[in-house]
């Protein structure tokens, strides 16, 4: 271009800055007229109509502007950036291809890409920021950038993206970054590798409580409980009224049986988080724990309120009332709880087992169980995972339907009775046992039809009572035969196990079974089971003779798996007796575990505290 036509462009330029700085209009076509391409008119068009538009919050006006300037070929980026973020501000659905066409083409400009991510997580955009940050390969080794793409991964729910970041990108010494991984890694329960992860406990430079509570959770997941409070502590020490670090140390104390310290740290969580409703219901166990029942049973019957749809909520503070002194109280929250599920019920028991299929896709059940589970089975009759799953669900739901139709159906029980076998076998092994006037011991497990084992017993006449969770009230269908284990101390309950005994009655006791958190537990197969000693122990003073008992399915109907346990010996003393009777016991439990997926039940007792295996 020869110097007169640079000189009248230039002219244009003056006059158009001129006009637009006397009447704040602007002619696009004038401006497209202009030579952009020359390097001085591009800098006085931006700098001299471009931004003064921006201050004056004239978007719609800038943003076209822009739009003629970034056609030249020399455009800056940073221009096309500005333009897209403009143009967000009025019309998303026209950025959002701007936006997407800078990620793509981003010339490596980190800082570009770095505006549009962070626009787009400041506007909730996160699927579309999670769609831009795949191309993060592309991109530059930019910290600020995978802290942005990673936001947008976690936001979106895209957990593998967000771990193939931080895989290849992650740095550990990045505090927000590690926590992120370290949460993301626990929720694919592989508590091994957050381990590995882990910053040591007193590094000064892991100063992050998200950390410490991810690798204090990891540790609690592998039941490594003193390990992880001492995470939870750290935690508090970096953030005092972090409220997950305080939960969660003060649930820890509470299964170690510390209810003193447990009581402190959850009472601070539920005054920091009052809609936190789990608070109300760990903090009334710790309360109850500690013999403070009325307390406990205005937070149980607040955690209630709350969530009043929870069946379990309203069955513990029914519990928590009655052993409160409140049984009025307690009796009116239980019938409603009746009626409730009693409308739920189906038409009749048979139908009602058969429609349970088409609900077993819905049941969530952890999925370390089913593979602690599998490792146990018969590898020739049950070779399909999925399909022995479903029956393994559906174990469980029909395990629910036959206690919800005993306890609000009882007068129809003959329903539940018809799936039972005949029952001359189990009459053979107890009757001479019963005889004998000491009693009998029904040593079970949660495991197969279990509900229909004292009714069982029943039907052959014997006087029989079980522990429960149910609470004892005049209501209960069962009552009479109940001995609760949910609102009444472990002194009460095992004297009426005592007194039945010694009546001659019989006494069925899941021995996986727990009165609280912090139940005793026992190594068995490579996990922590709950077991409790009582039978045992009973069995041994009493002289009492005990039987293994699970109900199980088998071709559509329940049979017994029976087994004899020790009787002492002469002169045999308790320890001695009580470990050859748990060793017997848990060969029964081997067993039965290892028989059909739907006798599993794959609920309570010892699947409460099953955990994934670590590697190696």
């Amino acid at each position: 271009m020869n110097d007169a036509a640079m000189t009248g462009h230039a002219d244009v330029a003056d006059a158009l800055v001129s006009r637009f700085k006397q009447t704040g209009k602007i002619d696009r076509s004038e401006v497209g007229s202009l030579n952009l391409a020359d390097a001085e008119n591009y800098r006085r068009v931006r700098m001299e109509i471009v931004k003064p538009l921006i201050d004056q919050d004239r978007k719609r006006d800038a943003a076209d502007i822009l739009g003629i300037l970034i056609q030249t070929h020399d455009a800056k980026y940073s221009d096309k950036v500005t333009r897209a973020r403009l143009v967000w501000e009025f019309d998303k659905a026209q950025a959002r291809p701007l936006f997407a066409d800078l990620v793509h083409n981003n010339e490596g400009d980190s800082s570009g890409i770095g505006v549009v991510l962070n626009r787009l997580l400041m506007a909730e955009e996160n699927d579309l920021a999670a769609d831009l940050s795949e191309n993060f390969p592309d991109w530059p080794n930019d910290a600020r950038l995978t802290s942005f793409a990673l936001k947008a991964f976690v936001r979106a729910d895209r957990n593998e993206l967000a771990l193939a970041l931080l895989e290849a990108r992650g740095d550990k010494s990045n505090m927000e970054q590690l926590s992120i991984w370290l949460r993301l890694l626990n929720g694919r329960e592989h508590y091994d590798d957050v381990l590995a992860r882990a910053p040591e406990l007193e590094d000064p430079h892991a100063d992050s409580a998200a950390v410490h509570i991810e690798v204090g959770d990891a540790l609690l997941a592998l039941a490594r409980r003193d390990e992880a409070v001492e995470r939870f502590g750290r935690a508090l020490e970096l953030e005092p009224d972090n409220i997950r670090a305080l939960s969660r140390r003060g649930e820890t104390l509470l299964i170690q049986n510390d209810y003193r310290a447990a009581r402190v740290d959850l009472a601070r969580a539920l005054e920091l988080a009052p809609h936190l409703n789990h608070l109300n219901v760990w903090l009334g166990r710790a309360l109850k724990g500690a013999g403070e029942y009325d307390r406990a049973a205005d937070l149980m019957v607040a955690a209630c309120l709350n969530q009043p749809e929870s069946v379990e909520l309203r069955r513990t503070a029914a519990s928590a009332l009655n052993q409160a002194g409140r049984q009025e109280a307690a009796m009116r929250l239980y019938d409603h709880l009746l009626k409730s599920r009693e409308e739920a019920l189906p038409d009749d028991f048979p139908s009602g087992l058969e429609a349970l299929w088409d609900r077993v896709d819905d049941l969530h059940i952890p999925k370390a169980r089913f593979d602690w589970a599998w490792q146990f089975r018969d590898k020739d009759r049950f070779p399909d995972r999925e399909e022995w799953e479903r029956r393994g669900k559906w174990g469980l739901l029909a395990d629910r339907l036959i206690y919800d139709w005993l306890e609000c159906r009882m007068d129809e029980a003959g329903q539940v009775l018809e799936k039972v076998c005949e029952l001359d076998p189990l009459e053979a092994l107890v009757r001479p046992l019963v005889d004998q006037g000491r009693g009998v011991i029904f040593a079970s497990a949660h495991i197969g039809a279990m509900f229909t084992g004292p009714l069982a017993l029943e039907l052959l006449g014997f006087e029989n009572r079980w522990m429960a969770s149910t609470p004892g009230l005049p209501s209960v269908a069962f009552n009479r035969q109940l001995i609760s284990t949910s609102d009444q101390t472990e002194a009460q309950v095992a004297r009426q196990g005592m007194r039945a005994l010694a009546q001659g009655a019989t006494l069925t006791i899941a021995i996986d079974g727990a009165m609280n958190v912090a139940a005793p537990r026992i190594a068995f197969e490579g996990q922590e089971i709950t077991y409790s000693g009582f039978a045992a122990r009973l069995a041994y003073k009493q002289k009492a003779p005990s039987v293994f008992a699970v109900p199980q399915w088998r071709e559509g109907v329940i049979e017994y798996h029976l087994a004899k346990l020790p009787y002492p010996r002469e002169g045999e003393a308790l320890e001695e007796f009580t470990n050859r009777w748990r060793e017997a016991y848990l060969d029964q439990l081997r067993i039965v575990i290892s028989a059909a997926p739907e006798n599993l039940r794959l609920a309570g007792g010892i699947w409460r505290h099953i955990v994934p295996q670590e590697k190696g």
